[in-house]
């Protein structure tokens, strides 16, 4: 976020600024729960992609959080490609937000985003089961 903020300061450029930094650190602490709950394998089994959302309060099995894990390390590769549609799963799944609120705090149409959910839907999909079939590293 570059220099520190003095007391008082507002270190976010606007609400949308604040939202995506909020929404990415949330996806962080997510990303870590699964690392502590010892989901050490990186490739989920095929089939069963849960990209339908997620419920932060409820515990996850273990595929679950190799699910997530390989789920961050896809959505890190789609920001390579695309920051929006990265940020706008990272709102729509891990924050929850619906196309209207990740419309609003993202300063985009719904339609924007229910095109961006879309395209990045299903490069994620595809991404996940392609890792998925593909042999495991040691």
């Amino acid at each position: 976020m570059g220099t520190a903020a003095s007391p008082g300061e507002n270190r976010y450029q606007n609400r949308a600024h604040f939202l995506g930094a909020a929404v990415h650190l949330m996806r962080a602490l997510v990303i870590d729960h699964a690392r502590i709950r010892g989901a050490d394998k990186r490739t989920p089994p095929a089939g069963g992609l849960f990209l339908h959302g997620f419920d932060p309060h409820l515990e996850f099995s273990e595929t679950e959080a190799a699910e997530l894990m390989a789920l961050d390390e896809a959505l890190d590769r789609l920001a390579a490609m695309s920051v929006r549609q990265a940020q706008v799963v990272e709102m729509r799944y891990f924050a929850g937000f619906t196309v209207e609120e990740t419309a609003e705090a993202m300063d985009l149409s719904p339609k924007t985003v229910k095109r961006e959910w879309a395209a990045a839907r299903a490069w994620l999909h595809g991404e996940l089961r392609s890792g998925a079939s593909s042999p495991t590293e040691p």
